[in-house]
């Protein structure tokens, strides 16, 4: 890099208005009154902003620098001397521990997705910094949590008190396919959605895995789970497969679960979801 020279110190105003630089030694009197059009360098305020009534932005300390002209015999010394051009490079680990924790925010994987991802945002309701947390923040806020503009209530009101959004279970899976896939809905960002048929995929293997060891199958969160896979059907909105496939499975939980299921308010609501599901798809059939 190469500075081009000097230029105005003034503040920014004062610059803008290509005003020079008063030099602080020089006195006004009649013989230099010019001298009082010139910016003073005065801190917090110029004279200039002061008389003016003009609040004063300050001065930069930003220099421009501008690529040095390439030419053969440039080319021809840095070549000549490899290892001159070596030494003078600073050493990575000296680097980092001279810029602190602005390096390693630069070198965080996640910080460059977020830049990445900036450009995709058109709501400011998801923040893509993580994945996983805005994802389910945005469908927890959007199908779960009750809308008080109405009076209708809310869907699977359950979900948040049994849900471990560090955990990795069925239910946790089936959150995020659901969860990637509603916040694709919003942004349009295709990894979203090629991470949600992904998660998909994981829970549908998972689910088969539960039923054919029989361990947990009647446990809230199988059933949440599966109630989980009908939304994702709901708002894939791509026609993926039979939309009432997970309908058998359902009918065949609420047997197995029995009247058990009915003396908690959190199996009360997922068997009225179940049910609901039943009807609507069989209401399709008629």
């Amino acid at each position: 890099m190469v500075f081009p020279g000097r230029f105005s110190t003034g503040c920014i105003r004062c610059r803008q208005r290509k005003i020079k630089v008063r030099n602080h030694s020089t006195v006004l009197n009649n013989s230099t009154i010019a001298n009082k059009f010139k910016c003073d360098e005065t801190k917090p305020t110029c004279h200039r902003c002061y008389v003016h009534g003009l609040p004063c932005p300050g001065y930069t300390d930003q220099f421009p620098f501008r690529q040095p002209l390439q030419s053969s015999s440039f080319k021809g010394s840095r070549a000549a001397s490899p290892g001159l051009s070596r030494s003078k490079s600073p050493n990575p680990s000296q680097h980092v521990n001279t810029n602190g924790n602005d390096d390693e925010r630069a070198w965080d994987p996640i910080k460059r997705v977020q830049s990445q991802s900036a450009m995709l945002v058109r709501s400011p309701i998801i923040d893509l910094c993580d994945d996983d947390r805005a994802s389910l923040s945005y469908f927890i806020h959007r199908f779960v949590a009750r809308n008080r503009a109405d009076s209708y209530p809310s869907n699977m009101t359950c979900l948040p008190s049994i849900l471990n959004r560090d955990g990795h279970g069925l239910l946790e899976v089936t959150a995020l396919s659901v969860a990637r896939m509603a916040a694709y809905n919003q942004l349009g960002c295709d990894r979203l959605r090629v991470q949600s048929y992904r998660n998909y995929g994981r829970a549908i293997g998972m689910l088969q895995d539960t039923i054919s060891s029989g361990q947990g199958i009647t446990d809230d969160k199988v059933l949440a789970s599966v109630l989980l896979l009908c939304t994702f059907k709901d708002i894939s909105g791509e026609g993926f497969g039979d939309p009432s496939e997970h309908v058998s499975g359902l009918y065949s939980l609420l047997e197995m679960r029995g009247l058990e299921q009915l003396a908690t308010g959190r199996g009360f609501e997922l068997y009225i979801l179940s049910l609901l599901r039943i009807v609507s798809y069989l209401s399709l059939l008629v």
